[in-house]
């Protein structure tokens, strides 16, 4: 893991990877999976977003999570406890476990293939 200050990620769909900013300002750069611990889901809130929700578009970037450590694009396993985590700006208003809202993560791993997995 790395010892860098917080790392900001989120998905990239315009990229179909991952874009994270490994301090607080940019340049962003991008990674095809990586792994997190101590995980704060900054969730959408603003105006902006369910303006943009509601026309369809999905430009802008208004959730993604803040990583105090993590590694990109290195080997992971992902164990048998972790739970799939969701957010669809289509469909969702929060990052989620089967629906219920989730703020705070132990460890998270994004994949290559655009999932999200994490321990609570």
């Amino acid at each position: 893991m790395s010892s860098a200050q917080r790392g900001k990620f989120y998905k990239n769909l315009n990229r179909d990877r991952w874009s994270f900013y490994p301090t607080s300002t940019p340049p962003v750069q991008h990674c095809k999976q990586a792994e997190l611990s101590g995980v704060t889901c900054k969730q959408p809130t603003s105006q902006a977003f369910w303006d943009c929700h509601l026309n369809g578009k999905s430009r802008n970037v208004f959730c993604w999570m803040i990583a105090r450590t993590w590694a990109v694009d290195e080997p992971f396993e992902i164990p048998p406890e972790a739970q799939r985590i969701r957010f669809n700006p289509h469909r969702d208003k929060f990052f989620n476990v089967n629906g219920v809202r989730v703020d705070r993560l132990e460890k998270v791993w994004l994949t290559s293939t655009g999932e999200c997995w994490g321990v609570l």
